[in-house]
């Protein structure tokens, strides 16, 4: 049985929609791939600081200089603390790079296929997209623009 030119827009509709489902699936899965590394580096920053947070080690990075070194004990502490274990933070901070940036540009790919997928839903459902995908027009549209830029 041939299928009618109104099922056959049906059916190609549907096809559309769920490429931009999975192309939503997929970008918050990169999403929360790239919050799981930067956790996991936070973490292990912590671990080669000593117990440093990223606050303590941003101050004393900033402290570092003689000019600014700080006259209160706790402050003198935090940055003994942290010129001991610089090397290690250091060593730390470049071993998680490649796997943060790896973990950016899958998440920039993603950013990429959502808008091209958007792109068509809207091209496809026209004035029916909101209803089809549960966002507003002006949502779509913000998504359909949202592409990364080329590296």
């Amino acid at each position: 049985m041939a299928l009618s030119a109104h099922d056959r827009l049906w059916e190609q509709r549907a096809a559309v929609l769920r490429d931009w489902q999975q192309a939503a699936r997929r970008r918050d899965g990169a999403v929360r791939g790239l919050e799981r590394h930067l956790v996991a580096r936070e973490a292990a920053l912590i671990r080669a600081a000593g117990g440093l947070t990223a606050r303590q080690r941003a101050w004393a990075e900033q402290h570092a200089t003689y000019e600014t070194r700080p006259t209160d004990r706790s402050g003198r502490q935090v940055l003994v603390t942290w010129t001991y274990y610089r090397h290690r933070i250091e060593a730390t901070a470049a071993k998680w790079a490649p796997i943060i940036d790896a973990a950016a540009a899958a998440l920039s790919a993603a950013d990429v296929a959502v808008a091209d997928a958007t792109a068509v839903v809207l091209a496809a459902w026209g004035k029916d997209a909101p209803q089809a995908t549960g966002r507003t027009q002006r949502q779509l549209k913000s998504l359909a623009r949202r592409r990364s830029p080329a590296p």
